[in-house]
């Protein structure tokens, strides 16, 4: 079920801005808390040759903004609330709930590409130590899967709730023709 834009587009891209801003501190907790709990935080900055908790979370924090970056433009092309809408569900509670199953497979993708691929080149490469590859580190798989659900919770959840009003949040990338099609 489309529906027309009722707000103009730089109080959409405000929208967007603010579920940002709140969003990802709050997935970067998430997930560098757990990688602090299980004492691998400082592995973050050893990627890099940084040694100290300060400089890991600094590190983090650019991952994060990075892989939340890498999400935004996921779900403009996903467009969650039509794919709920072709299974017949309707309700911005299925939209926030087909977000976060994106985010969960965008973690677990994530972990291939970064983790169990990326990081063993990294090292041998750039650090001249040796990994197996794939890199199967089960901690980090959690985490990301972790981050990739609780980020895309808070963004659809805080979109969701910024256009209760019945406005057209700004991750629905429909066309002001209102019949559903890309523009």
């Amino acid at each position: 079920m489309a529906s027309t834009r009722s707000q103009p587009q730089p109080v959409r891209e405000l929208q967007v801005l603010a579920s940002l801003i709140v969003s990802i501190p709050l997935a970067a907790i998430v997930f560098g808390g757990y990688l602090q709990w299980t004492g691998r935080m400082a592995s973050v900055g050893a990627l890099y040759g940084l040694d100290g908790l300060v400089e890991s979370w600094a590190v983090h924090f650019v991952h994060t903004l990075l892989a939340a970056m890498g999400f935004v433009l996921l779900v403009a092309c996903c467009r969650p609330r039509r794919l709920v809408s072709r299974l017949g569900l309707e309700g911005s509670h299925w939209t926030v709930f087909a977000t976060v199953l994106i985010g969960g497979c965008y973690g677990a993708a994530l972990w291939v590409v970064a983790v169990a691929l990326g990081v063993p080149l990294w090292m041998e490469f750039v650090l001249g130590a040796d990994r197996p590859l794939p890199y199967p580190h089960r901690e980090s798989f959690v985490g990301l899967v972790a981050f990739g659900a609780s980020f895309a919770a808070c963004y659809a959840g805080l979109l969701e709730y910024v256009a209760a009003d019945g406005s057209d949040p700004p991750h629905r990338l429909e066309d002001d023709r209102g019949d559903g099609r890309a523009s």
